[in-house]
């Protein structure tokens, strides 16, 4: 059981910050809503932002 308990997925990433049900995958990109995750996520989507408005 404590085996078990301990086991950690190498190819689980976490969960997604953004919608809060994705998994991440191995490019930190969520499998559910498709956004990148984290810092490198957060930047991404304020220059989009930002060049969407100029």
């Amino acid at each position: 059981m404590a085996a078990l308990q301990a086991y950690h997925d190498p190819r689980d990433h976490g969960a997604c910050d953004q919608c809060g049900t994705g998994r991440l995958d191995e490019t930190f990109t969520c499998t559910t809503c498709g956004q990148p995750n984290g810092l490198f996520g957060q930047l991404i989507r304020e220059r989009l932002a930002r060049h969407r408005a100029g």
